[in-house]
């Protein structure tokens, strides 16, 4: 049974792995070992967005990033060293720690002590990262066996979900309304979710006193109810006494709105509506 219940957990949820590289030189590196030249870095196994070409990796925008790399170098005479660091290709300038590699003072002059490239990163736009000189003296080889760029992502899985499942659904949670002359708000609820395509909802129930006037326009804070298709949105209206016209989601704006007669003391409002974008002031994670 339990066999039963772990495979059928695992065709319900296809889970997207994190980011990960491991990422080598396919041979020494001899030429282009001047000041703000790039390791040539072009071997990578993992599922990254990666540039053999260019040496160059791609950090995903609000993903939580560990970058370390391990450089050695040979060069031609006792008094030797070379500085690396890390490069954000967009920023346009160094992040993270700088390595310091020096030769060793022997007479072949052929080793190096290093120290090590370091960042943890969480970057709010796509980043574009390379590995390049900082400084350099004599050096003549990178060495194609002793050198490494590792890349792996530390924040939480985000979950694939199947087709009918949401990638996110909020807790249920309390809504800011504001109303017209007359409104009191009894309840106002909502559960916001992300579909599998990246579109926002906002499934909603808001009840409360009628107001003094026959147009009922409650505004939901932090949302804007899209246009679709130009077209207005349907939502559900119940009432105490008298009888509700229309009703809808009012398209490109944070308003639901119906109207009623006078004899309407009590107004029930509920809804599954498509919005425009991500709501913002109800605490939902930053990286959904």
């Amino acid at each position: 049974m339990a066999g039963i219940s772990s495979s059928f957990s695992r065709d319900l949820v296809n889970w997207t792995p994190k980011e990960y590289a491991y990422i080598t030189l396919s041979v020494n590196q001899v030429a282009g070992v001047a000041i703000t030249n790039p390791v040539r870095f072009d071997t990578m196994v993992g599922n990254m967005t990666f540039d053999p070409t260019t040496y160059r990796i791609t950090l995903k925008a609000n993903k939580t990033y560990r970058l370390k790399a391990s450089i050695v170098g040979v060069y031609s005479g006792i008094n030797g060293y070379s500085y690396f660091e890390l490069h954000s290709v967009t920023a346009g300038g160094r992040v993270g720690t700088i390595a310091h590699v020096r030769s060793v003072t022997t007479a072949a002059a052929d080793k190096s002590n290093y120290s090590d490239v370091f960042l943890i990163v969480t970057p709010a736009v796509d980043t574009v990262i390379d590995i390049r000189l900082n400084a350099v003296s004599l050096l003549t080889t990178i060495y194609r066996d002793y050198s490494h760029w590792e890349i792996q992502e530390i924040d939480t899985f985000a979950p694939s979900r199947a087709k009918w499942q949401h990638e996110y659904v909020s807790p249920l949670l309390d809504l800011t309304c504001g109303g017209p002359a007359g409104w009191v708000t009894t309840r106002a609820v909502g559960v916001f979710y992300k579909t599998s395509n990246g579109a926002w909802k906002l499934n909603f129930n808001i009840v409360g006193a009628a107001g003094i006037n026959t147009d009922f326009s409650v505004t939901v804070t932090g949302v804007t109810f899209k246009n679709v298709a130009n077209n207005y949105q349907a939502i559900s209206v119940g009432s105490v006494g008298g009888f509700i016209t229309y009703n809808y989601a009012t398209p490109n704006s944070s308003v639901v709105r119906c109207t009623y007669n006078a004899n309407v003391t009590s107004i029930r409002v509920s809804g599954d509506v498509e919005l425009d974008a991500k709501p913002t002031g109800y605490d939902i994670p930053s990286d959904v």
